[in-house]
């Protein structure tokens, strides 16, 4: 059986017959294997008939070409279906197949993507699908970890304590418990990671699950007003003026506009230097406001600080932005949709032309997409710009552009300073920019919100070579929005050293 539907193979699988793909999911650039396997994977482990699969394809199959300056020709889109490149560098799917396929498997994964660590006694329920291995033969070591921070240079983080779990005894196909051990105090680190070793001692697979949520990053980064090195000095102020169009917020050396016609950000100074964050936030599914669009806006000095909020007659009904005298720009937005959308969030404008690159604590270091999520670790990641298109050109790997998972802050590095980005919120998805497609993509393409920089409660799938992405199961389906959604963002504009000082 070749390349048959997610319901497809659901309809065979009510036969009888003993059922194994020959080839399933056609890789095509950053589409199919990975993308869709979680939902197959699962239908085919859930019927005693179903015998396995094989992915199509392992590598991308490139020739260099002399008469092409030493061009890799991949000839149209024959050949780029692989999850490594001609050079055997590994693609995002790589990942997601590793996790999947792991021997070693999670019992109760949604646990550890939803609620850890409430109610954690340090008890980890897996499940051994070798066929001949107990997991007495494999070793289990653990750290505990605490994450770089934005105003530093380095991304790997700090090792607290570590330790080496006692092996349990899992037969093959059997569900354990392994026992951690972990000291009385764990919860004070950031993160907990976990390795499996296998009898040859290659690792299987680590999982990385944070202990500390996003609003204690959060709280451990964003200063209102100063720190306590600047007690007993003179505190910044914050200051506004209004003209016929805009409403000019300071604090210092930051400089905030936001439009009183659309309620958005129309420009973001620092010491003079245009930083090129603007029109946003704006919903990042197609919006005509109601009654002709009106904008109510208003302004007032709190405390120390200056608020703008904008009331609009659209989905994106409420915009507060509040300029505190550290130069935090904290902007609360909330918006309603309901019903199966493409993607669900805002979106704001930042010129590709300036962006050399990121820094972020998130899952990484590969993109996303909604029937992809599976095969990222949880951690800072950094990367150089790059204009990528998977299995077409360049190879530079990770991509720089497309959806990334359980952003709890970035930093986004330009040509006239950085910006960074901080929520307090879970389960944001990060999107930066629009990814080029190979020639001839045919379902291996997917859609992206309008705009430059977007944090999404919903993101996009992606097809493969034979099928779009509605056709691969239940993760590729429309996000099924759910009526209000609220979020904060916290946007600080320059070095961050100055923010802490």
């Amino acid at each position: 059986s070749h390349y048959r539907t997610y319901v497809g193979t659901e309809n065979i699988l009510k036969n009888k017959d003993i059922f194994l793909p020959t080839e399933f999911l056609h890789g095509l650039y950053d589409g199919g294997i990975g993308a869709g396997l979680d939902d197959y994977w699962k239908l085919l482990q859930s019927k005693p008939q179903a015998a396995g699969g094989f992915l199509w394809a392992f590598i991308d199959e490139g020739l260099v070409r002399d008469d092409r300056a030493r061009a890799i020709d991949i000839n149209g889109n024959f050949y780029p279906d692989g999850i490594v490149g001609p050079y055997r560098q590994k693609e995002g799917s790589f990942y997601t197949i590793r996790d999947i396929w792991s021997p070693i498997q999670l019992a109760k994964r949604s646990y550890y993507e939803s609620q850890f660590p409430d109610a954690f006694n340090g008890v980890v329920s897996l499940q051994n699908h070798y066929s001949f291995i107990d997991t007495r033969q494999c070793h289990f070591d653990w750290k505990l970890i605490n994450f770089a921070a934005p105003n530093t240079l380095q991304t790997e983080g700090s090792i607290v304590v570590q330790g080496r779990a006692p092996s349990p005894a899992i037969a093959p196909s059997a569900t354990g418990k392994l026992r951690l051990n972990l000291p009385t105090r764990w919860r004070e680190a950031d993160a907990l990671s976990l390795s499996v070793t296998d009898p040859s001692g290659h690792e299987v697979i680590t999982w990385t699950w944070p202990i500390k949520r996003a609003a204690d990053f959060q709280n451990r980064i964003v200063r209102s007003t100063t720190s306590p090195a600047l007690a007993g000095k003179a505190t910044p102020s914050t200051a506004a003026t209004e003209d016929a169009q805009t409403i000019t917020m300071t604090a210092g050396m930051t400089s905030v506009i936001i439009s009183k016609s659309t309620g958005r950000i129309a420009e973001v100074r620092r010491g003079g230097t245009l930083l090129g964050l603007s029109n946003g936030p704006a919903l990042a599914v197609a919006d005509t406001p109601k009654s002709g669009g009106e904008v109510s806006i208003s302004h007032t000095q709190e405390g120390e600080s200056h608020l703008v909020q904008a009331k609009i007659s659209g989905s994106l009904a409420f915009v507060q932005y509040r300029l505190h005298p550290s130069g935090w720009l904290q902007v609360i937005y909330k918006y309603n949709l309901s019903g199966p959308q493409p993607y669900l969030g805002v979106s704001f404008d930042l010129p590709e032309k300036n962006i050399t690159g990121v820094k972020w604590l998130g899952m990484g270091p590969y993109r996303v997409w909604k029937n992809r999520v599976r095969g990222g670790s949880m951690g800072v990641w950094s990367k150089g710009y790059n204009d990528t298109a998977t299995g077409a050109d360049t190879w530079q790997y990770p991509e720089f552009k497309g959806y990334h998972a359980r952003t709890y802050w970035a930093q986004l590095q330009t040509i006239n300073g950085p910006i960074t980005v901080v929520t307090p919120d879970e389960n944001l998805f990060l999107r930066l920019y629009t990814p080029r497609n190979g020639p001839n993509a045919q379902g291996a393409a997917s859609v992206f919100p309008a705009g430059d920089i977007s944090f999404l409660d919903g993101i996009a799938p992606i097809g493969n070579k034979f099928h779009p992405a509605g056709e691969t199961g239940p993760q590729s389906a429309p996000n099924n929005a759910r009526g209000d959604y609220e979020h904060t963002l916290f946007f600080y504009f320059g070095e961050m050293s100055t923010a802490l000082q």
